[in-house]
């Protein structure tokens, strides 16, 4: 074995036995139960339409964006309790991180760098990742990610899995609004670069996006719903600013290590949009 597959084995065993450590903890979420009891009740009952669980704002229209993953947490206990719910959390974490190693290999020809970077994103990657449905966005967001960086599926007829898959996706979550803001960036950056493959793709982008916003339970009113929700200050732990502070070191480190490679990016012309989304996503962390 040579030295360098002698590193890559070393890294790969250090990443995966870290994606292990970091996700797999056990800690249980404030909204773990209320989840899988919705998801019981949806088994047994059907898709809620008014809030029976909350005292402020019983009897009110309810949309639930998650209800199809409420499915899975409901059944997933039910036939294997708590330990059921940790080991779908943490398959998920898992395969999060083996997109993003796909992700990263493309663009890092040291295995140091590779292993280095995916440690680091682990750790990251950690902070909140708790048996909640957003986990199904992680997850979403990477796979999204590595299709839109492989331009021979991007611009090929498998453009239109985008549009089972956003429905999919809306209706286990409704952070498909990211997915659908990343593949706009990328189809409006390819309009410059290459107009007929961004046409293309927006084209797929657009009639995805309809697609998830009105095939759901709540037809229209889900759309209104994550509008109304985008505009709405939300105190939420783990929506608030990232702060200056020794907890935040990881994310630091790696925004700086972001900023600093851009002026080495090569290819903007076709990859320009990637750099573009990080910047974007970077300046929402610290809003």
């Amino acid at each position: 074995m040579t030295s360098t597959r002698r590193w890559g084995a070393v890294w790969a065993l250090l990443v995966a036995s870290s994606g292990v450590y970091f996700l797999g903890d056990n800690e249980a979420d404030n909204d773990l139960w209320v989840h899988v009891r919705i998801g019981l009740q949806v088994i047994a009952e059907g898709v809620p339409r008014v809030d029976t669980w909350s005292y402020t704002a019983a009897g009110l229209p309810w949309i639930d964006h998650e209800w199809l993953l409420h499915v899975l947490f409901g059944g997933l206990y039910t036939a294997g309790g708590g330990p059921a719910l940790l080991l779908f959390k943490i398959a998920a974490g898992l395969a999060t991180l083996a997109l993003l190693a796909v992700s990263v290999s493309r663009r890092a020809t040291s295995v140091h760098v590779r292993g280095g970077v995916l440690v680091l994103a682990t750790a990251v990657l950690s902070r909140g990742f708790a048996v909640r449905p957003q986990i199904a966005t992680y997850l979403a967001v990477a796979a999204l990610w590595l299709f839109l960086d492989t331009p021979a599926r991007r611009d090929s007829g498998q453009r239109w899995w985008l549009v089972p898959v956003f429905v999919l996706w809306a209706n286990v979550h409704g952070g498909v609004v990211a997915g659908l803001g990343m593949t706009g960036l990328c189809a409006a950056w390819l309009l410059l670069a290459r107009p007929a493959d961004g046409v293309r793709l927006g084209l797929a982008a657009g009639i995805g996006a309809a697609a998830a916003l009105l095939l759901n339970p709540y037809g229209p009113a889900y759309a209104g719903f994550i509008v109304r929700e985008l505009g709405s200050p939300h105190p939420i732990t783990e929506w608030q600013p990232v702060a200056l502070e020794p907890a935040q070191a990881t994310f630091l480190v790696l925004a700086a290590a972001f900023v600093g490679s851009l002026p080495l990016l090569r290819g903007w012309r076709e990859r320009g949009w990637q750099a573009a989304l990080a910047a974007l996503v970077l300046a929402a962390a610290f809003a």
